[in-house]
């Protein structure tokens, strides 16, 4: 499938305010890897204004319905406005949006994602045009509804999310190709994501929010980092599946290395230490959940989301 991509960037804060930084620029180096090295060096020389590369970015969607406050400025990139508006202009004054992505569509939603409105923001399946939802949101309970609502309505997808807390964070990838699950929902690798977990920031009460000092910069930089390079092996490989397989030491009976897909990238900034996992689209931790209820013994640690 020549892919074509819509990117939808749920949550223009803490991780969101990051990814948007380098974002344009990463899109847009992307058409030129694709390109023939030919039409590439055309294009460089032009300083972008060779229209021979292709944009494969149709879109690219920001929703936030939150304002920076001061104590923002401790963790986030961003000054006092609407989140939206204020990273729409940033992307506005940069170059490699205004030049090399001239032809994408920039949208803003000021609105907190659910369940009503997701339809009319992430669109619904389009024929060679896949979406790319990076959720960079810090509750479960919105994490838990694009996720379903992304596997009731698309045929093909990726959601990249990321979490923080503090010096820890991960990254997961769910891809959806041609109807087949590659990866477990977040929801059932967490089994503490749901939709009654938590509530989203447009069903919380102004006077119950609370200024807090649960993330560093630090880490929302480094998580954001990761959800851009897994957006770009997934373009890279033209959003087939083989996107997240990565080379191991062992080799099978042919004599060639083995692949394994890594699907969740875990980050301790204690231990100055990163992982990545594997995890089978068909692994259901609700079971474990469950079962550790009925049998009052400890869940298994997992990197918290929060």
């Amino acid at each position: 499938m020549n892919s074509a991509y819509n990117i939808i960037v749920v949550g223009c804060g803490g991780i969101g305010s990051y990814v948007l930084e380098l974002l344009p620029q990463v899109m847009a180096c992307l058409n030129l890897d694709r390109a023939s090295e030919y039409d590439m060096q055309q294009t460089v020389a032009s300083e972008g204004l060779d229209n021979r590369v292709v944009n494969m970015f149709h879109k690219l969607v920001l929703v936030d319905g939150d304002s920076f406050v001061g104590h923002n400025a401790l963790r986030q990139a961003g000054v006092a406005g609407s989140k939206v508006a204020v990273q729409m202009q940033k992307i506005r004054n940069q170059d490699a949006f205004t030049t090399w992505l001239h032809t994408t569509e920039l949208t803003g939603w000021e609105t907190y994602i659910k369940p009503s409105n997701m339809e009319k923001i992430i669109g619904g399946t389009s024929y060679g045009i896949v979406p790319v939802i990076l959720l960079c949101v810090d509750n479960h309970k919105t994490r838990y509804e694009v996720t379903r609502w992304a596997e009731e309505n698309l045929r093909h997808f990726l959601i990249i999310n990321g979490g923080n807390q503090k010096i820890h964070g991960n990254v997961t990838i769910y891809q959806r190709y041609y109807g087949e699950n590659y990866d477990p929902p977040i929801y059932k690798l967490y089994p503490e994501v749901t939709d009654t977990a938590d509530r989203r920031p447009d069903e919380v009460h102004c006077d119950e929010v609370h200024a807090s000092n649960d993330q560093t910069a630090l880490i929302n930089n480094m998580i954001a980092t990761i959800m851009l390079n897994m957006l770009r092996k997934f373009v890279m490989a033209n959003g087939e599946p083989y996107a997240f397989n990565q080379k191991l030491r062992q080799k099978g009976p042919d004599g060639n290395n083995l692949f394994q897909r890594k699907n969740e990238i875990i980050i301790d900034l204690e231990t100055n230490s990163m992982m990545a996992l594997s995890h089978s689209a068909s692994l259901d931790n609700r079971r474990t959940a469950v079962d550790t209820v009925t049998n009052q013994t400890e869940l298994p640690e997992n990197a918290d989301l929060n």
